[in-house]
């Protein structure tokens, strides 16, 4: 296990460090107990291992398909559109709303499935299914509860982008799902199978980490009101904050690595084969890389935490989630003063790997 800063964000950049082969055979005890398994989720056996679990080459094939969509520039040409959806959200709220279901839900999935090109409203249809799936983050997931329970969910989805793609095959617009059922015929440099686990990914990783972002950067001004006033006066240090708000509350709270070959870490020697748990979350309270590291200071400029990753692994969808939470905040601070806490308490979801706010009431009041 790595706690620390250097030794997290070490491991992340070497090479040395990957995945183990994709192997569903691994989750069971016999090859009776998978062979029922695979026949009644023959979708679930045959599936393409998702790009986060992939390394090189097959990791910077199928990343460099996507990563353009993802760059900075483009994504700050989102800006308007991420705008008139804020914009939408906040005239919604009623007089009583949940920070996590009105905002923090709605904004990453409208954003993620417009940037894809998914039909309207079809996010309502996925993110159920989808917080079925994050149920397998959690360790150890109890398998007679859940896990036929993901294994479900996780086909409905992908049928879903299945309906999806024959609908951009047949008359393809301007997105990212047309974009890559063009390249998946005309050049075939992914399988049908990845493209699909292609479009799970990207579904999941640009609404579960934006979510938990905007809930719990929420949770850290409601607990810090001293932040708000400076705020205020100078929109201009959102983006400070929101990186502080990815340190204090890391949305993601641990990765793990595979030695691919022997390697030594902070005088640690690991053996090839042996897994290494990464606590992103304690590297970003690391007190020998962020000073008083248990205070949210929305002026800390120490650098980037780790909430992202870091290395060939990190986030596609980084820039994308900071501009969708300083455009939200930035929208939601001159109004600060109109909300107040309803006296039921903040509760957090309870996942092992996922940190983030599940519930946060508010009402509005006359400034």
């Amino acid at each position: 296990m790595a706690t620390r800063y250097h030794e997290c964000e070490a491991i992340l950049k070497d090479r040395r460090f990957g995945h183990a082969p994709s192997d569903s055979r691994a989750d069971f005890t016999s090859d009776e107990q998978y062979e029922t398994f695979r026949r009644r989720f023959p979708r679930i056996a045959e599936r393409a291992p998702v790009m986060l679990n992939l390394n090189p080459p097959e990791h910077s094939r199928l990343r460099g398909l996507v990563s353009k969509a993802f760059t900075p520039r483009v994504v700050e040409n989102l800006r308007p559109r991420i705008a008139g959806i804020v914009d939408r959200l906040l005239a919604d709220l009623s007089d009583e709303f949940d920070v996590v279901s009105d905002l923090g839900v709605q904004l990453p999935a409208l954003v993620i499935s417009e940037l894809l090109g998914l039909p309207r409203d079809g996010h309502d249809y996925v993110i159920p299914h989808v917080r079925r799936i994050i149920q397998a983050f959690d360790t150890p997931l109890p398998r007679s509860q859940n896990l036929d329970e993901v294994y479900q969910a996780t086909e409905l989805v992908e049928e879903y982008f299945e309906s999806v793609i024959r609908c951009k095959r047949a008359r393809p617009t301007e997105d990212l799902i047309s974009n890559l059922v063009a390249v998946r015929d005309t050049q075939g440099r992914l399988s049908e199978a990845e493209l699909v686990s292609t479009l799970l990914l990207l579904f999941v990783a640009g609404y579960e980490s934006s979510t938990n972002l905007i809930s719990n950067g929420f949770y850290a001004l409601r607990t810090h009101p001293d932040s708000i006033s400076p705020l205020q006066r100078d929109p201009g240090k959102i983006t400070l904050a929101v990186q502080e708000m990815l340190r204090w509350e890391t949305p993601v709270q641990l990765v793990g690595r595979i030695a691919l070959e022997d390697a030594e870490i902070s005088s640690e020697t690991i053996r090839r084969g042996e897994q290494v748990l990464l606590f992103l979350g304690a590297a970003n309270r690391d007190p020998a890389r962020f000073r008083d590291p248990d205070l949210f200071l929305i002026t800390r400029s120490e650098g980037a935490p780790l909430s992202f990753s870091t290395g060939i692994h990190y986030c596609l969808g980084a820039p994308l989630a900071h501009l969708e939470a300083q455009i939200l905040f930035e929208a939601l601070l001159p109004r600060w003063s109109t909300f107040a806490p309803e006296p039921t308490p903040v509760r957090f979801r309870s996942n092992l790997v996922l940190r983030g706010v599940d519930s946060l009431r508010m009402s509005m009041r006359k400034a």
